[in-house]
C-alpha cells in the first residue's frame, strides 16, 4: 500500500472511530438508564389496584 494511501486511511479511521465513541457511549449508557434497566430484562408487573376502570 502507498503509504499517503495508508497515512490517509489510517486518519480517517481515527476520525470516524473518535466521532462514533460518544454516540456509542451514549446510546449504550442512556437507553437502560431511561428504561430502569437493560433491554429484554422481565420486570414484575405491579398491580395497583383490583379492579380495571373502563
Amino acid at each position: 500500500m502507498n503509504t499517503d494511501l495508508k497515512n490517509f486511511v489510517v486518519a480517517y479511521l481515527r476520525v470516524v472511530v473518535m466521532a462514533l465513541v460518544p454516540m456509542v457511549l451514549t446510546a449504550f449508557l442512556s437507553i437502560p438508564y431511561s428504561l430502569g434497566g437493560n433491554p429484554g430484562d422481565i420486570y414484575a408487573r405491579e398491580q395497583t389496584s383490583d379492579q380495571h376502570m373502563t
